[in-house]
């Protein structure tokens, strides 16, 4: 009776409706969060906000509604799994083995350990923080950011490689046995290549704990740049002055050539 009384047929129901849908902004994030192991609810906030793709009020904070839609629609396709683990802090959000497959990702689950939480937001923050400041200063081209994760991943490939084939030469920033915080990549206004190693540490450690990861770091790294709290630059500041002024460097420790390949810098909130 429809079609004879309109001369249409009937208007076919979509075989997709009511599945959830990625979009463009939701691919970009869920890469990010796979390559830094997590990002904890309120960095999300900011960093959904200041997706291209984002429109809301406030360009650099989506709202507590839109961030836990974005955070459940993700959950709902088997992508992502987000819990309150510490009590000070808002939930955390990492991906499942189906979110790293579709993010393209070549690494190894990993579930959070409370004892880290607090280490991965701050390099986030650290990682927002580069990516300002190598924004703002058009001297450095083609940027890129490599985790810690990434690195792992790339430098076990190296490893496997270079196991069948001991002809297989390992870039420098592979061949370390310290695992950067992250790596910064950069080509400088006048063509030439460099990489850097970030440290991020909100820990006071001893000098014996130091010298042999900066043994290890300037060897195989151009720059190191330490991002450090408050409570700890201090005493990181002392052991890296008495390491870098030591007279008598061991054998099979860095030369003085080296020593001063290590810069420290604040760690700020950038999310």
């Amino acid at each position: 009776m429809e079609k004879e009384r309109s001369g249409r047929s009937p208007r076919r129901t979509r075989f997709d409706k009511g599945h959830r849908q990625l979009i463009q902004r939701d691919i970009d994030v869920l890469r990010l969060i796979g390559e830094q192991y997590t990002y904890r609810f309120d960095q999300l906030q900011v960093v959904l906000a200041r997706h291209p793709d984002s429109h809301t009020a406030n360009p650099n904070l989506l709202s507590e509604t839109r961030t836990r839609a974005a955070i459940e629609k993700w959950e709902q396709l088997g992508l992502a799994q987000s819990q309150k683990i510490l009590h000070k802090d808002p939930a955390y959000v990492w991906l499942s083995r189906r979110g790293l497959h579709h993010a393209g990702l070549d690494v190894a689950y990993w579930e959070p350990e409370h004892g880290d939480l607090e280490h991965y937001a701050w390099i986030n923050e650290a990682r927002a923080g580069c990516e300002a400041n190598f924004q703002r200063n058009n001297k450095y081209q083609e940027y890129a950011w490599e985790s810690e994760r990434l690195w792992r991943a790339k430098r076990e490939r190296w490893l496997k490689e270079k196991k069948a084939d001991n002809s297989v030469w390992i870039p420098h920033a592979y061949q370390g046995k310290h695992r950067p915080d992250g790596m910064v990549h950069y080509t400088w206004e006048d063509g030439q290549q460099y990489t850097i190693a970030i440290e991020v540490q909100i820990s006071v450690k001893t000098a014996a704990f130091y010298e042999p990861v900066w043994d290890d770091l300037v060897r195989h790294f151009i720059a190191t740049w330490y991002y450090v709290t408050p409570a700890v630059k201090p005493s990181l500041l002392k052991a890296l002055e008495e390491w870098q002024h030591n007279e008598n460097p061991g054998y099979l420790e860095a030369p003085h050539s080296l020593r001063n390949r290590i810069q420290v810098y604040d760690l700020k909130k950038h999310l």
